[in-house]
Protein backbone atom coordinates (compact mmCIF):
# COMPACT_ATOMS: atom_id res chain seq x y z
CA UNK A 1 0.00 0.00 0.00
CA UNK A 2 2.58 2.62 0.68
CA UNK A 3 4.69 1.91 -2.34
CA UNK A 4 1.76 2.01 -4.56
CA UNK A 5 0.78 5.79 -2.57
CA UNK A 6 4.75 6.81 -2.63
CA UNK A 7 5.10 9.12 -5.98
CA UNK A 8 8.36 8.32 -5.79
CA UNK A 9 8.10 5.10 -5.49
CA UNK A 10 5.53 3.46 -7.82
CA UNK A 11 6.14 6.82 -10.39
CA UNK A 12 2.61 6.98 -11.65
CA UNK A 13 -1.06 7.03 -9.77
CA UNK A 14 -3.91 5.04 -11.08
CA UNK A 15 -7.72 4.50 -10.23
CA UNK A 16 -10.55 2.17 -10.05
CA UNK A 17 -14.17 2.13 -10.77
CA UNK A 18 -13.19 6.07 -10.52
CA UNK A 19 -11.70 6.03 -7.05
CA UNK A 20 -7.79 6.75 -6.28
CA UNK A 21 -5.68 4.43 -4.54
CA UNK A 22 -5.85 6.56 -1.06
CA UNK A 23 -9.86 6.18 -1.48
CA UNK A 24 -9.58 2.64 -1.73
CA UNK A 25 -7.69 2.25 1.49
CA UNK A 26 -9.93 4.25 3.13
CA UNK A 27 -12.81 2.18 1.91
CA UNK A 28 -11.00 -1.19 2.84
CA UNK A 29 -9.91 0.48 6.55
CA UNK A 30 -13.47 1.26 7.51
CA UNK A 31 -15.00 -2.04 6.45
CA UNK A 32 -12.26 -3.28 8.70
CA UNK A 33 -13.07 -1.32 11.60
CA UNK A 34 -16.70 -1.95 11.42
CA UNK A 35 -15.46 -5.61 13.09
CA UNK A 36 -13.67 -3.51 15.24
CA UNK A 37 -16.64 -1.36 16.85
CA UNK A 38 -18.32 -4.28 17.00
CA UNK A 39 -15.43 -6.26 18.86
CA UNK A 40 -14.51 -3.59 21.18
CA UNK A 41 -18.13 -1.97 21.75
CA UNK A 42 -17.55 1.38 20.42
CA UNK A 43 -21.03 3.52 18.95
CA UNK A 44 -23.42 1.78 17.78
CA UNK A 45 -22.26 -1.55 18.41
CA UNK A 46 -21.68 -1.14 21.72
CA UNK A 47 -25.02 -2.64 23.65
CA UNK A 48 -24.01 -6.16 23.69
CA UNK A 49 -21.29 -5.52 26.39
CA UNK A 50 -23.33 -4.37 29.64
CA UNK A 51 -25.18 -7.92 28.95
CA UNK A 52 -22.20 -9.54 28.97
CA UNK A 53 -21.88 -9.12 32.75
CA UNK A 54 -24.25 -12.05 33.96
CA UNK A 55 -20.96 -14.05 33.81
CA UNK A 56 -18.65 -14.91 36.99
CA UNK A 57 -16.79 -11.48 37.66
CA UNK A 58 -13.03 -13.23 37.14
CA UNK A 59 -14.21 -13.99 34.01
CA UNK A 60 -15.30 -9.97 33.27
CA UNK A 61 -11.99 -9.05 34.85
CA UNK A 62 -10.38 -11.28 32.64
CA UNK A 63 -12.12 -10.74 29.21
CA UNK A 64 -12.93 -7.09 29.53
CA UNK A 65 -9.45 -5.51 31.14
CA UNK A 66 -7.05 -7.61 28.66
CA UNK A 67 -8.65 -9.68 26.27
CA UNK A 68 -12.10 -10.18 24.16
CA UNK A 69 -13.13 -6.73 24.35
CA UNK A 70 -9.43 -5.41 23.62
CA UNK A 71 -8.88 -7.29 20.47
CA UNK A 72 -10.37 -4.98 17.82
CA UNK A 73 -8.81 -2.27 19.21
CA UNK A 74 -5.82 -4.17 19.27
CA UNK A 75 -5.98 -5.21 15.15
CA UNK A 76 -6.11 -1.38 14.48
CA UNK A 77 -2.72 -1.21 16.31
CA UNK A 78 -1.36 -4.38 14.80
CA UNK A 79 -2.88 -2.31 11.14
CA UNK A 80 -1.70 1.05 12.21
CA UNK A 81 0.77 1.29 9.45
CA UNK A 82 -2.32 0.92 6.69
CA UNK A 83 -4.63 3.06 8.71
CA UNK A 84 -2.06 5.69 8.58
CA UNK A 85 -1.86 6.02 5.19
CA UNK A 86 -5.48 7.04 5.45
CA UNK A 87 -6.26 10.53 7.22
CA UNK A 88 -9.99 10.16 6.76
CA UNK A 89 -10.46 6.36 8.25
CA UNK A 90 -8.33 8.00 11.67
CA UNK A 91 -10.30 10.81 11.60
CA UNK A 92 -12.95 8.44 12.04
CA UNK A 93 -11.39 6.09 14.42
CA UNK A 94 -10.91 9.50 16.58
CA UNK A 95 -14.28 10.52 16.30
CA UNK A 96 -16.44 6.96 17.00
CA UNK A 97 -13.40 6.92 20.12
CA UNK A 98 -14.24 10.03 21.53
CA UNK A 99 -18.13 10.09 21.24
CA UNK A 100 -18.04 6.98 22.52
CA UNK A 101 -16.05 7.44 25.74
CA UNK A 102 -18.23 10.24 26.66
CA UNK A 103 -21.60 8.79 25.39
CA UNK A 104 -20.54 5.72 27.43
CA UNK A 105 -19.50 7.90 30.60
CA UNK A 106 -23.03 9.35 30.46
CA UNK A 107 -24.65 6.09 31.01
CA UNK A 108 -22.57 5.14 33.77
CA UNK A 109 -23.36 8.04 36.01
CA UNK A 110 -26.78 6.86 36.81
CA UNK A 111 -26.42 2.85 37.04
CA UNK A 112 -27.40 1.21 40.39
CA UNK A 113 -25.24 -2.00 39.87
CA UNK A 114 -21.56 -2.41 40.58
CA UNK A 115 -20.60 -4.30 37.28
CA UNK A 116 -23.14 -2.21 35.29
CA UNK A 117 -20.84 0.93 36.27
CA UNK A 118 -17.45 -1.22 35.27
CA UNK A 119 -18.95 -2.49 32.41
CA UNK A 120 -19.76 1.19 30.69
CA UNK A 121 -16.61 2.35 32.08
CA UNK A 122 -14.94 -0.34 29.95
CA UNK A 123 -16.70 0.99 26.82
CA UNK A 124 -15.69 4.37 27.97
CA UNK A 125 -11.97 3.56 28.47
CA UNK A 126 -11.52 1.57 24.88
CA UNK A 127 -12.81 4.72 23.52
CA UNK A 128 -10.10 6.82 24.48
CA UNK A 129 -7.73 3.87 22.96
CA UNK A 130 -9.49 4.21 19.60
CA UNK A 131 -9.01 8.05 20.05
CA UNK A 132 -5.46 7.84 20.94
CA UNK A 133 -4.77 6.00 17.66
CA UNK A 134 -6.63 8.12 15.38
CA UNK A 135 -5.17 11.23 16.65
CA UNK A 136 -1.85 10.01 16.10
CA UNK A 137 -1.19 8.30 19.19
CA UNK A 138 0.03 5.21 18.81
CA UNK A 139 2.33 4.75 22.17
CA UNK A 140 -0.53 6.55 24.09
CA UNK A 141 -3.07 3.72 23.08
CA UNK A 142 -0.67 0.75 23.78
CA UNK A 143 -0.12 2.63 26.92
CA UNK A 144 -3.84 3.35 28.29
CA UNK A 145 -4.32 -0.36 27.15
CA UNK A 146 -1.65 -1.80 29.34
CA UNK A 147 -2.53 0.64 32.39
CA UNK A 148 -6.46 0.03 31.73
CA UNK A 149 -5.87 -3.88 31.98
CA UNK A 150 -4.27 -3.50 35.21
CA UNK A 151 -6.59 -0.70 37.00
CA UNK A 152 -9.93 -2.76 35.36
CA UNK A 153 -8.91 -6.26 36.58
CA UNK A 154 -8.55 -4.68 39.74
CA UNK A 155 -12.13 -2.82 39.41
CA UNK A 156 -13.54 -6.03 38.23
CA UNK A 157 -11.57 -8.62 41.10
CA UNK A 158 -12.89 -5.86 44.06
CA UNK A 159 -16.36 -5.74 43.13
CA UNK A 160 -16.87 -9.47 42.80
CA UNK A 161 -14.82 -9.66 47.06
CA UNK A 162 -17.63 -6.81 47.43
CA UNK A 163 -20.34 -8.56 46.14
CA UNK A 164 -19.65 -12.24 47.43
CA UNK A 165 -19.50 -10.33 50.85
CA UNK A 166 -23.00 -8.85 50.11
CA UNK A 167 -24.28 -12.36 49.49
CA UNK A 168 -24.18 -11.59 45.30
CA UNK A 169 -26.60 -8.29 45.94
CA UNK A 170 -25.33 -5.61 43.25
CA UNK A 171 -26.93 -3.05 44.10
CA UNK A 172 -24.60 0.00 45.26
CA UNK A 173 -27.70 1.70 47.26
CA UNK A 174 -27.90 -1.63 49.59
CA UNK A 175 -23.63 -1.05 50.21
CA UNK A 176 -22.61 1.56 52.16
CA UNK A 177 -20.31 1.25 55.13
CA UNK A 178 -17.72 -1.49 53.81
CA UNK A 179 -14.95 0.87 54.28
CA UNK A 180 -13.86 -0.11 57.72
CA UNK A 181 -15.52 -4.18 57.35
CA UNK A 182 -13.53 -4.45 53.90
CA UNK A 183 -10.07 -2.92 54.30
CA UNK A 184 -8.55 -4.86 52.21
CA UNK A 185 -10.52 -4.60 49.43
CA UNK A 186 -11.22 -0.83 50.29
CA UNK A 187 -7.90 0.50 49.77
CA UNK A 188 -6.80 -1.68 47.02
CA UNK A 189 -10.31 -0.21 44.76
CA UNK A 190 -9.63 2.68 45.75
CA UNK A 191 -6.11 2.62 43.87
CA UNK A 192 -8.17 1.23 40.85
CA UNK A 193 -10.45 4.01 41.25
CA UNK A 194 -8.05 6.95 41.39
CA UNK A 195 -5.89 5.25 38.56
CA UNK A 196 -9.61 5.30 36.35
CA UNK A 197 -10.16 8.88 37.35
CA UNK A 198 -6.96 9.73 35.93
CA UNK A 199 -5.39 11.15 39.46
CA UNK A 200 -2.16 12.05 39.56
CA UNK A 201 0.36 10.03 40.10
CA UNK A 202 -1.74 6.59 39.28
CA UNK A 203 -1.34 4.51 36.51
CA UNK A 204 -4.30 6.05 34.67
CA UNK A 205 -3.23 9.73 34.70
CA UNK A 206 -0.45 8.93 32.61
CA UNK A 207 -1.67 7.21 29.74
CA UNK A 208 -4.97 9.09 29.34
CA UNK A 209 -3.32 12.15 29.69
CA UNK A 210 -0.99 11.12 27.26
CA UNK A 211 -3.59 9.86 24.86
CA UNK A 212 -5.18 13.16 25.23
CA UNK A 213 -2.34 15.44 24.35
CA UNK A 214 -1.25 13.38 20.92
CA UNK A 215 -4.97 14.60 20.05
CA UNK A 216 -4.55 17.85 20.82
CA UNK A 217 -1.00 17.58 18.95
CA UNK A 218 -2.31 16.76 15.86
CA UNK A 219 -5.68 18.52 16.11
CA UNK A 220 -4.56 21.76 16.56
CA UNK A 221 -2.79 21.73 13.09
CA UNK A 222 -6.09 22.29 11.39
CA UNK A 223 -8.20 18.77 11.91
CA UNK A 224 -11.87 19.58 12.82
CA UNK A 225 -12.95 16.02 13.28
CA UNK A 226 -9.95 15.30 15.75
CA UNK A 227 -10.58 18.57 17.74
CA UNK A 228 -14.06 17.64 17.97
CA UNK A 229 -13.05 14.10 19.34
CA UNK A 230 -10.42 15.73 21.51
CA UNK A 231 -13.48 17.98 23.02
CA UNK A 232 -15.34 14.64 23.85
CA UNK A 233 -12.82 13.16 25.58
CA UNK A 234 -11.85 15.97 27.89
CA UNK A 235 -15.42 16.24 28.87
CA UNK A 236 -15.30 12.23 29.23
CA UNK A 237 -12.63 12.71 31.67
CA UNK A 238 -15.05 14.81 34.43
CA UNK A 239 -17.57 12.47 34.16
CA UNK A 240 -15.64 9.54 34.69
CA UNK A 241 -13.83 10.82 37.53
CA UNK A 242 -17.72 11.69 39.08
CA UNK A 243 -19.00 8.64 38.40
CA UNK A 244 -15.93 6.23 39.75
CA UNK A 245 -16.33 8.32 42.80
CA UNK A 246 -19.77 7.96 43.22
CA UNK A 247 -19.42 4.29 42.63
CA UNK A 248 -16.94 4.14 45.75
CA UNK A 249 -18.52 6.35 48.00
CA UNK A 250 -21.96 3.91 47.25
CA UNK A 251 -19.94 1.06 48.19
CA UNK A 252 -17.77 2.19 50.62
CA UNK A 253 -18.43 5.07 52.81
CA UNK A 254 -21.29 6.39 55.22
CA UNK A 255 -23.33 4.16 56.79
CA UNK A 256 -24.35 0.59 56.35
CA UNK A 257 -27.92 1.13 54.31
CA UNK A 258 -28.63 -2.95 54.90
CA UNK A 259 -28.14 -5.56 57.34
CA UNK A 260 -25.95 -7.16 54.91
CA UNK A 261 -23.86 -4.19 54.46
CA UNK A 262 -23.82 -4.17 58.37
CA UNK A 263 -22.64 -7.24 58.75
CA UNK A 264 -20.70 -8.45 55.38
CA UNK A 265 -19.34 -11.79 54.91
CA UNK A 266 -15.27 -11.89 55.17
CA UNK A 267 -13.28 -12.90 52.36
CA UNK A 268 -10.02 -15.08 52.36
CA UNK A 269 -6.50 -14.25 51.11
CA UNK A 270 -6.89 -16.15 47.63
CA UNK A 271 -9.19 -12.81 46.65
CA UNK A 272 -7.21 -10.32 48.64
CA UNK A 273 -3.81 -10.85 47.50
CA UNK A 274 -4.11 -10.29 43.56
CA UNK A 275 -5.74 -7.14 44.66
CA UNK A 276 -2.93 -5.60 46.55
CA UNK A 277 -0.86 -6.71 43.48
CA UNK A 278 -3.06 -5.22 41.11
CA UNK A 279 -3.22 -2.27 43.65
CA UNK A 280 1.03 -1.81 43.31
CA UNK A 281 0.90 -1.92 39.80
CA UNK A 282 -2.25 1.04 39.16
CA UNK A 283 0.17 3.15 42.04
CA UNK A 284 3.41 2.76 39.97
CA UNK A 285 2.35 1.55 36.27
CA UNK A 286 2.81 4.98 35.16
CA UNK A 287 6.60 4.23 34.98
CA UNK A 288 6.25 2.71 31.88
CA UNK A 289 6.11 5.53 30.19
CA UNK A 290 6.41 9.32 31.63
CA UNK A 291 5.73 10.98 28.27
CA UNK A 292 3.93 14.21 29.96
CA UNK A 293 7.03 14.68 31.82
CA UNK A 294 9.99 13.67 28.80
CA UNK A 295 11.65 16.86 29.16
CA UNK A 296 12.50 15.79 33.06
CA UNK A 297 12.95 12.55 33.22
CA UNK A 298 14.62 12.23 29.32
CA UNK A 299 13.54 9.63 26.51
CA UNK A 300 15.85 7.23 27.46
CA UNK A 301 12.99 6.72 30.64
CA UNK A 302 10.11 6.02 28.70
CA UNK A 303 10.73 2.52 28.54
CA UNK A 304 7.64 1.37 26.49
CA UNK A 305 8.20 3.76 23.82
CA UNK A 306 11.74 2.48 23.37
CA UNK A 307 10.41 -1.31 23.39
CA UNK A 308 7.61 -0.11 20.28
CA UNK A 309 10.49 1.93 18.30
CA UNK A 310 13.04 -0.71 18.67
CA UNK A 311 10.91 -4.37 19.18
CA UNK A 312 10.58 -4.66 15.40
CA UNK A 313 14.13 -3.28 14.26
CA UNK A 314 15.84 -6.14 13.67
CA UNK A 315 15.48 -7.98 10.38
CA UNK A 316 13.17 -7.18 7.78
CA UNK A 317 10.25 -5.73 10.13
CA UNK A 318 11.24 -2.12 10.53
CA UNK A 319 7.75 -1.12 8.67
CA UNK A 320 6.48 -2.06 12.17
CA UNK A 321 8.46 -0.09 13.96
CA UNK A 322 6.60 3.15 16.15
CA UNK A 323 9.76 5.28 13.56
CA UNK A 324 7.89 4.41 10.91
CA UNK A 325 4.72 4.92 11.78
CA UNK A 326 5.07 8.38 12.43
CA UNK A 327 6.98 8.51 8.97
CA UNK A 328 3.52 7.71 7.65
CA UNK A 329 1.70 10.14 9.67
CA UNK A 330 3.57 13.10 8.56
CA UNK A 331 4.01 11.99 5.03
CA UNK A 332 2.42 13.40 2.76
CA UNK A 333 1.29 10.91 0.77
CA UNK A 334 -0.08 9.11 4.51
CA UNK A 335 -2.30 10.70 7.23
CA UNK A 336 -0.33 14.32 6.40
CA UNK A 337 -0.32 15.20 10.15
CA UNK A 338 1.58 18.06 11.42
CA UNK A 339 2.48 18.61 15.29
CA UNK A 340 1.70 21.67 17.04
CA UNK A 341 3.60 22.82 19.59
CA UNK A 342 1.57 22.02 23.01
CA UNK A 343 2.54 22.10 26.46
CA UNK A 344 2.62 18.73 28.04
CA UNK A 345 2.63 19.80 31.18
CA UNK A 346 -0.09 22.09 30.34
CA UNK A 347 -2.46 19.80 28.82
CA UNK A 348 -2.04 17.28 32.00
CA UNK A 349 -2.65 20.02 34.46
CA UNK A 350 -5.92 20.36 31.78
CA UNK A 351 -6.91 16.95 32.24
CA UNK A 352 -5.94 16.62 36.03
CA UNK A 353 -7.87 19.36 36.69
CA UNK A 354 -11.06 17.83 35.28
CA UNK A 355 -10.72 15.02 36.84
CA UNK A 356 -10.04 16.52 40.83
CA UNK A 357 -13.56 18.50 39.96
CA UNK A 358 -15.84 15.28 39.02
CA UNK A 359 -13.96 13.38 42.20
CA UNK A 360 -14.93 16.94 44.49
CA UNK A 361 -18.60 16.73 42.86
CA UNK A 362 -18.88 13.04 43.55
CA UNK A 363 -17.34 13.58 47.26
CA UNK A 364 -19.65 16.32 48.15
CA UNK A 365 -22.61 15.10 46.64
CA UNK A 366 -21.96 11.59 48.55
CA UNK A 367 -19.77 11.66 51.31
CA UNK A 368 -23.04 11.80 53.94
CA UNK A 369 -24.08 8.81 56.32
CA UNK A 370 -26.89 8.16 54.03
CA UNK A 371 -26.37 9.68 50.69
CA UNK A 372 -29.41 10.77 49.08
CA UNK A 373 -30.19 9.80 45.27
CA UNK A 374 -29.81 12.98 43.51
CA UNK A 375 -30.23 11.34 40.16
CA UNK A 376 -33.45 11.14 40.39
CA UNK A 377 -33.79 15.20 40.03
CA UNK A 378 -32.49 14.84 36.58
CA UNK A 379 -36.19 14.16 35.45
CA UNK A 380 -36.31 13.41 32.10
CA UNK A 381 -32.67 13.04 31.39
CA UNK A 382 -32.14 10.70 34.24
CA UNK A 383 -35.06 8.32 32.33
CA UNK A 384 -32.99 8.74 28.85
CA UNK A 385 -29.68 7.48 30.58
CA UNK A 386 -31.44 4.72 32.68
CA UNK A 387 -32.91 3.79 28.87
CA UNK A 388 -29.26 4.39 27.63
CA UNK A 389 -30.77 6.57 25.21
CA UNK A 390 -33.05 3.73 24.28
CA UNK A 391 -30.52 2.13 21.64
CA UNK A 392 -32.12 -1.46 22.55
CA UNK A 393 -34.93 -0.03 21.38
CA UNK A 394 -34.42 1.50 18.64
CA UNK A 395 -32.12 -1.77 17.36
CA UNK A 396 -35.62 -3.81 18.21
CA UNK A 397 -37.66 -1.85 16.28
CA UNK A 398 -34.74 -1.79 13.15
CA UNK A 399 -34.43 -5.59 13.38
CA UNK A 400 -38.54 -5.92 13.18
CA UNK A 401 -39.43 -2.71 11.45
CA UNK A 402 -36.72 -3.21 8.93
CA UNK A 403 -34.18 -5.72 8.95
CA UNK A 404 -37.18 -8.70 9.22
CA UNK A 405 -39.40 -7.30 6.63
CA UNK A 406 -36.63 -7.07 4.13
CA UNK A 407 -35.10 -10.22 4.64
CA UNK A 408 -39.04 -11.75 3.80
CA UNK A 409 -38.81 -10.25 0.54
CA UNK A 410 -35.18 -11.35 0.07
CA UNK A 411 -36.79 -14.90 0.92
CA UNK A 412 -39.34 -14.49 -1.18
CA UNK A 413 -37.36 -13.46 -4.07
CA UNK A 414 -34.84 -16.23 -3.24
CA UNK A 415 -37.97 -19.06 -3.56
CA UNK A 416 -39.36 -17.34 -6.83
CA UNK A 417 -36.73 -16.08 -9.06
CA UNK A 418 -33.28 -17.76 -8.19
CA UNK A 419 -35.16 -21.38 -6.63
CA UNK A 420 -37.65 -20.68 -9.86
CA UNK A 421 -34.41 -20.83 -12.18
CA UNK A 422 -32.55 -23.19 -10.51
CA UNK A 423 -35.52 -26.01 -10.38
CA UNK A 424 -37.53 -24.63 -14.00
CA UNK A 425 -34.07 -25.46 -15.21
CA UNK A 426 -34.17 -28.57 -13.77
CA UNK A 427 -37.87 -29.46 -15.05
CA UNK A 428 -37.02 -28.60 -18.89
CA UNK A 429 -34.29 -31.16 -18.58
CA UNK A 430 -36.37 -34.09 -16.55
CA UNK A 431 -39.19 -33.15 -19.85
CA UNK A 432 -36.52 -33.37 -22.45
CA UNK A 433 -34.65 -36.44 -21.22
CA UNK A 434 -38.21 -38.12 -21.11
CA UNK A 435 -39.09 -37.27 -24.44
CA UNK A 436 -35.72 -38.77 -25.83
CA UNK A 437 -36.67 -41.78 -23.73
CA UNK A 438 -39.45 -42.61 -25.96
CA UNK A 439 -37.28 -42.83 -28.55
CA UNK A 440 -35.19 -45.76 -27.15
CA UNK A 441 -37.67 -48.27 -28.52
CA UNK A 442 -35.78 -51.15 -28.64
CA UNK A 443 -36.32 -51.75 -32.53
CA UNK A 444 -32.98 -52.28 -34.60
CA UNK A 445 -35.19 -50.66 -37.56
CA UNK A 446 -36.32 -47.99 -35.72
CA UNK A 447 -32.44 -46.82 -34.68
CA UNK A 448 -31.40 -47.74 -39.04
CA UNK A 449 -34.29 -45.20 -39.87
CA UNK A 450 -32.87 -42.51 -37.45
CA UNK A 451 -29.08 -43.20 -38.47
CA UNK A 452 -30.43 -42.58 -42.20
CA UNK A 453 -32.44 -39.35 -41.42
CA UNK A 454 -29.40 -38.18 -39.47
CA UNK A 455 -27.22 -38.95 -42.14
CA UNK A 456 -29.17 -37.12 -44.73
CA UNK A 457 -29.82 -34.09 -42.71
CA UNK A 458 -25.97 -33.86 -42.60
CA UNK A 459 -25.49 -33.75 -46.19
CA UNK A 460 -27.92 -31.37 -46.33
CA UNK A 461 -26.20 -28.76 -44.14
CA UNK A 462 -23.16 -29.67 -45.72
CA UNK A 463 -24.47 -29.08 -48.97
CA UNK A 464 -25.48 -25.76 -48.22
CA UNK A 465 -22.75 -24.53 -46.67
CA UNK A 466 -20.23 -25.71 -49.43
CA UNK A 467 -22.60 -24.33 -51.79
CA UNK A 468 -23.22 -28.14 -53.44
CA UNK A 469 -26.22 -27.18 -54.93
Amino acid sequence: AEHVLDPEASGEMTTFLGFGEQAWITVLGLLVLGGVVGKSAQFPLHTWLPDAMEGPTPVSALIHAATMVAAGVYLVMRMYGFYALSPTALAVIALIGGFTAFLAATMALIKQELKQVLAYSTISQYGYMMLALGGGGYVAAVFHLTTHAIFKALLFLGAGAVIIAMHHNENMWDMGGLKSRMPVTYWTFLAGSLALAGIFPFAGFWSKDEALFETLQHALSGEPLLLTAYAFGLVAVLLTAFYTFRMVYLTFHGDPRTDTADDPEPIGWNMKFPLVVLGVLSVVGGVLNLGVIEEFVGEDNLFLKKYLDGATMDADLGVLSLEHYEELLESSFGAGYEVTEVSALASGAMTLALGLVGLAAAVYLYRGADPAPYTTKLGRARTLLVNNYYQDEFQVWLAQGLTAPLAGLANKFDQGVIDGVVNGSGSVSMYAGQRFREIQTGIVTNYAALLALGLVLLLLVFGLVGGWF
